[in-house]
């Protein structure tokens, strides 16, 4: 896990989309989904290739964590969440589940 300090959450975003990570999935019931097409996911679908974490300027304790991940269908996306006492315990379980491949993104 890397802390982004020196650029905002929606910049790293941008170029994340501009490498092809255009998915926005995330937590729906029971289901990681991917919001454009619909797709489930488990987490042995699925890598971690990087993390970013955020905090926010005026408030330390306002932290997010950003995930671009990529599926064995081919699939490549993001997916956010709170960092620490405010992050989804469900989305928390999955992610502890998926494998871990860093690599440095283009």
């Amino acid at each position: 896990m890397k802390k982004d300090e020196m650029r905002p959450m929606s910049l790293v975003m941008e170029d994340l989309r501009q490498e092809g990570y255009g998915c926005d999935f995330h937590m729906k019931d029971n289901d990681f989904v991917c919001s454009d097409t619909g797709e489930t996911f488990q987490p042995d679908d699925l890598v971690i290739v990087q993390t970013y974490r955020f905090e926010g300027e005026s408030d330390p304790g306002d932290t997010a964590i950003l995930f671009s991940l990529e599926a064995k269908s081919g699939t490549k996306g993001v997916c956010v969440d709170a960092y620490g006492t405010d992050a989804s315990r469900r989305l928390g379980e999955f992610m502890k589940q998926v494998k871990i491949v860093e690599r440095a993104t283009e």
